[in-house]
């Protein structure tokens, strides 16, 4: 285990929040005491789906870190869709809006697409914590390196969320956030850069709490509130990908074309895009995976200093700049 994230909490702005979570931590998956190699079946992780279909052999094992430290790595060497991505263990509870499930369009006969759509365990809370630590696998660059982590309904093609951790190729790890916008065009706009340059040596933390809401904003944009806190400071306060799946183009109402509440259970760890075959072996090390139904700290504020902050989200908390970049289209689905 990786001691990051406990020193993240005995030290400076983020020592109020020890006492309120300390719960959390006992449901994290520090990786101690897995077999080496794949981490598909351990500790309710998987790398597969659960529809009968083929595994794909993503660069992803369970490894020491060089120091004694047991890991998960994961590169984009190869890459994949969704629901035989990497998934972590899952919350205690469904966490969504009212009337909300894990949706998903195979069901349990195994074939795609199942009409009407199967919806799984319906949200019991509105309330969904995934945290983590990582660090660069080399310690240095590695090109064209970039994974994407999302709430998801485990072993589901449905996320309800993204951010994206990005190699810059010189000066470290940046994080975007993609914030979708009108139930008619929910992928209309880009990724939004919440963090740069976080260094290639250090190890990092990343926490998503969403609170649900019932409903839109209007009808049409999403009112549930998704606050990222990276190394311990509130980075960006977004929303869902809620106005996604209550869309009124047909196109965007997966699964079965069928406007719906999407609800979360777990992370998945994606690799998508471009192959980039020279990073087998490398990539990130993850570690202490946190999975629960926790709020969001109250008193986790935006404070500069331990990364470079470079926007709020529509709930904003202050004016920062932002610099969008054009999300790939392969990434809006």
């Amino acid at each position: 285990m990786s001691i990051h994230r406990l020193t993240r909490l005995l030290t400076g702005t983020m020592l109020p929040l020890l006492f309120c979570s300390l719960p959390a931590r006992a449901s994290v998956i520090d990786f101690e005491g897995f077999t080496s190699g794949t981490v598909n079946g351990q500790g309710g992780w998987t790398v597969e789906d659960s529809f009968g279909n083929g595994v794909t052999p993503y660069d992803q094992e369970v490894m020491d870190d060089g120091t004694g430290n047991t890991v998960w790595r994961l590169s984009n060497a190869v890459t994949g869709s969704f629901s035989n991505q990497p998934f972590s263990q899952t919350a205690a509870q469904v966490a969504g809006e009212t009337g909300s499930g894990l949706w998903n369009d195979f069901g349990t006969n195994h074939t795609s697409p199942l009409t009407p759509p199967g919806v799984g365990s319906p949200a019991d809370t509105n309330l969904f914590h995934g945290g983590f630590d990582f660090r660069s696998a080399t310690g240095s660059a590695q090109a064209d390196l970039s994974l994407n982590i999302s709430p998801s309904a485990k072993q589901s093609n449905w996320r309800n969320g993204y951010i994206e951790i990005v190699d810059d190729g010189a000066n470290g790890f940046d994080i975007f956030f993609y914030e979708t916008g009108t139930s008619a065009n929910p992928f209309g706009t880009s990724t939004i850069e919440i963090a740069s340059d976080l260094s290639y040596s250090d190890w990092h933390s990343i926490d998503i709490y969403i609170e649900f809401f019932d409903g839109l904003n209007g009808g049409t944009t999403g009112n549930d509130i998704v606050n990222v806190i990276v190394d311990g400071v509130l980075a960006f306060t977004g929303t869902s990908w809620e106005s996604y799946y209550h869309g009124s183009n047909p196109a965007n109402l997966n699964p079965g074309d069928q406007p719906h509440r999407q609800a979360v259970d777990s992370l998945t760890f994606r690799s998508s895009g471009t192959a980039q075959a020279s990073n087998a072996g490398n990539g990130l090390f993850f570690d202490n995976v946190v999975i629960d139904n926790t709020a969001s700290p109250a008193n986790a504020v935006p404070e500069p200093g331990s990364l470079t902050l470079l926007g709020l989200g529509s709930l904003g908390m202050g004016f920062v700049s932002r610099r969008r970049r054009k999300l790939a289209s392969e990434q809006a689905v």
